[in-house]
């Protein structure tokens, strides 16, 4: 009846050994996962194809948070998606990563034009309708 007992006891540690296996903490995506997923962003990049464009590129940016690229191409779906304050934190941190980035520097520059005229148009709105010169 010991061995039993004793072979009862081995066989449930050893199911629960099993148990905390499966329940392990998930490692970065492998290599393999990454580069299939940066050929899937691209090619829906390249079809214009922004919403899903935008989940692949997010998820990548998580994957390698250093790439100038898929945050420069994140920005340009979020932009598409007419997700302004997410392109320009996009195109923010691509000139953190590379601060010579010529098209992330030349949208930035758009954007902030963009909310320059918005901004414009709001107080040519509010003001009355004489010639006013400012001083």
């Amino acid at each position: 009846m010991n061995k039993q007992l004793l072979c009862v006891l081995l066989f449930s540690f050893w199911l629960a050994g099993c148990s905390t296996v499966a329940n392990q903490p998930t490692v970065a995506a492998p290599v393999a996962d990454t580069e299939a997923l940066k050929v899937s962003a691209a090619q829906l990049y390249s079809q214009k194809q922004w919403s899903a464009s935008y989940s692949s590129y997010l998820a990548l940016a998580e994957q390698q948070p250093e790439s100038a690229e898929t945050w420069f191409r994140l920005g340009v779906s979020a932009y598409r998606l007419d997700k302004l304050a997410e392109a320009e934190r996009s195109f923010e941190r691509v000139i953190i990563i590379d601060r010579r980035h010529r098209k992330a520097l030349f949208n930035l520059a758009l954007l902030n034009l963009g909310k320059g005229t918005l901004y414009l148009d709001k107080y040519l709105q509010s003001t009355p309708p004489k010639n006013v010169i400012l001083s």
